[in-house]
């Protein structure tokens, strides 16, 4: 997966999932990938929605690496995480 997700009008983990999407079927839906990171399907729905203020980082590096997407984490660190944040 060369291309790296655009946040643009989405938000950044709904559009890594469905980039993904493409090469995992499983990833098209919000029920099957919420079982597969093993979190309910509200709470991901929350996450993509942008509801979560702050998406644990366990998640983050979940999503990241089911959706073969490291800049998630990139996107984690620099806007998410308390530290990282400040910077």
């Amino acid at each position: 997966m060369a291309s790296h997700c655009n946040k643009g009008n989405e938000n950044i983990y709904f559009a890594c999932r469905k980039r993904a999407a493409k090469y995992n079927e499983r990833l098209s839906s919000r029920e099957e990938a919420a079982e597969l990171l093993g979190i309910s399907t509200s709470t991901l729905s929350n996450h993509e929605l942008g509801i979560t203020k702050n998406v644990p980082v366990d998640t983050a590096v979940m999503m990241a690496d089911l959706y073969r997407a490291p800049e998630l984490r990139n996107h984690y660190c620099k806007y998410e995480c308390p530290i990282g944040k400040n910077l």
